[in-house]
């Protein structure tokens, strides 16, 4: 399955308020975690703050990851803040190479979106509702690729790929053969947003950026209402369970910051609800029928991933099965003995491994 190397690249989720590294090696036909670190950004920032600003450099928290970590090698992969990307769909043209490009790009236009002075991506996406398969596309600007390459070469690394977060998140599921034969979601729910991806046969078929969902704003209201600077919030946040206690062993503190927190999820969960029921109508009209479109199976990624019972919240609430995504437990226990939710390192693990893939 894999090729000669026994490390993988090293894997960069650089995002706006972390910096995720991860590296893997192979052992057969398995990869196994080998290196991980989290390095918080000097200045984290909020989903408004990037699109129209200067792309925010990253050198110092890669070079102060690299220290951290024993990593092996020099090439690397990275993810760019989501925030600083933005996503559409277009319709699929027939025509392919620059004809299909150009296509695109003018259908884009005619709804007001421009690419000019912008990187993308293209892959195949849903089929529209005549039958015909859909197009999404990940953009960035120029300056925000133009500066991660920099910002790589200055710590010493060459830059492989830079990858879109949904297909990151796509390899992630992948990797815990999550989708193999089924389509299956992944949720991954940061400081600036939750972003929805649907994941069928190892692909991120439908992606859907759920605004309003910030995990920034739930740290914010704990913060503010216990008193305590955002960095005391998020670590209180991250050592409570927030699943329902039994009446009998109540947990105070928990249940305090669970009621703080219940507009932020109650929003996340309105939006979840809105995309899932979009899905079960768009697998409806469909020839044939795909009722499993609206999967029964979710992957959580991110930092809300690492609110302990955040899993059992949402499987109440979705009434579906709602899972914390670990690549194994060995790769958890790894994570863990350097401080690290295994959680927040999916889409990085995916980027290492990547380096496999692009050997077959």
């Amino acid at each position: 399955m894999f090729g000669r190397s026994k490390h993988g690249w090293i894997g960069l989720d650089i995002g706006a308020r972390n910096l995720k590294l991860a590296q893997v090696v192979r052992q057969g036909d398995r990869l196994r975690l080998a290196e991980a670190a989290i390095v918080p950004r000097s200045n984290a920032w909020r989903d408004d703050d990037v699109l129209d600003a200067p792309p925010v450099s990253a050198a110092d928290e890669i070079s102060a990851a690299l220290v951290t970590a024993q990593t092996s090698g020099r090439r690397a992969a990275a993810t760019l803040p989501t925030t600083a990307c933005q996503f559409h769909t277009a319709r699929h043209v027939e025509a392919g190479g620059s004809e299909q490009i150009a296509a695109i790009v003018d259908e884009l236009a005619t709804v007001g979106v421009s690419l000019e002075g912008r990187v993308f991506d293209i892959w195949p996406g849903l089929a529209t509702k005549s039958g015909n398969g859909g197009v999404n596309v990940l953009s960035t600007s120029n300056r925000w690729s133009e500066t991660t390459t920099a910002d790589l070469y200055r710590a010493g690394l060459g830059t492989e790929v830079i990858d879109g977060v949904p297909q990151a998140l796509a390899r992630a599921v992948g990797l815990v053969g999550g989708s193999s034969s089924n389509t299956v979601a992944a949720l991954d729910w940061g400081y600036t947003g939750a972003t929805f991806v649907l994941v069928d046969a190892q692909q991120a078929v439908y992606v859907r950026q759920l605004r309003h969902c910030a995990l920034s704003d739930a740290i914010t209201t704990v913060a503010e209402q216990l008193n305590l600077t955002v960095d005391e919030a998020s670590e209180l946040m991250h050592t409570l369970n927030m699943s329902p206690k039994p009446a009998d062993t109540p947990d105070e503190v928990s249940q305090v910051v669970a009621e703080l927190i219940d507009p932020v999820v109650d929003h996340l969960v309105g939006e979840l609800r809105r995309t899932l029921e979009h899905l079960h109508n768009v697998g409806k009209n469909m020839t044939p029928k795909r009722l499993f479109l609206a999967p029964n199976v979710m992957y959580l990624f991110g930092g809300g991933a690492a609110l302990g019972g955040i899993d059992v919240v949402l499987s109440h609430q979705l009434n579906r099965q709602v899972k914390v995504w670990q690549l194994s437990e060995d790769a958890k226990a790894t994570a863990a003995s350097k401080r690290v939710p295994i959680c927040m390192l999916g889409p990085a693990i995916a980027l290492s491994g990547l380096r496999w893939e692009a050997q077959l």
